[in-house]
């Protein structure tokens, strides 16, 4: 045993000199620096592959024409949606409900990545829109299908609903039953501004 920690003294001792921690210095030889290192050459941030959708839209939405039951007010929705090329849309040109913690009602958001397919969702949470202080209109659904960057129109699911006397909270509640249209059969338009 004591020859095996001697072994591994001597070892330590000598792996430490010949790393330069200690021992003699060279006297005799001439102190130089050692040569420069190139630093390496930056590799680029690869930017992300834009969507179809970049800048800003008109955002329509219509109604299915069978929704007879929903006011004319109702039935059309027009936004500005501005996309930035990547995951979704941040809604403005009316008054949205207003926010619930993180949750906000002026967004449609959705899968669209670079090809000439997408997914549009505009659902939890779906668009809120404050019509008066006491009436909103609620879409909430989906659209999908061939996006242009000039002008889409794409078939979309989901519920138009209208309150003529909301509840004064921070979610969409009405205090009467909603009058709700759902259809497969809505419309979606986005037209470059």
């Amino acid at each position: 045993m004591p020859f095996r920690r001697c072994l591994a003294a001597v070892a330590v001792a000598t792996l430490s000199m010949a790393c330069g921690s200690s021992g003699p210095a060279n006297p005799a030889g001439p102190s130089s620096s050692p040569a420069p290192v190139p630093s390496p050459t930056p590799t680029p941030t690869p930017t992300p592959a834009r969507g179809p959708l970049n800048g800003r839209y008109e955002l329509r939405f219509e109604a299915d024409s069978a929704c007879t039951n929903l006011p004319e007010s109702a039935r059309v929705r027009r936004y500005t949606a501005n996309f930035d090329g990547s995951f979704g849309a941040t809604l403005t040109g009316a008054q949205f409900g207003p926010a619930f913690g993180q949750v906000t009602w002026d967004w449609v958001y959705g899968s669209i990545g670079t090809s000439t397919n997408g997914l549009l969702l505009f659902q939890d949470p779906e668009i809120w829109e404050l019509l008066t202080p006491d009436s909103y209109v609620s879409i909430f659904g989906d659209a999908q299908g061939a996006i242009d960057p000039n002008h889409t129109e794409l078939v979309a699911w989901g519920d138009f609903k209208f309150c003529p006397a909301r509840e004064d909270e921070p979610y969409p509640e009405c205090a009467v039953p909603e009058i709700v249209c759902r259809s497969d059969r809505h419309k979606m338009t986005l037209t470059r501004q």
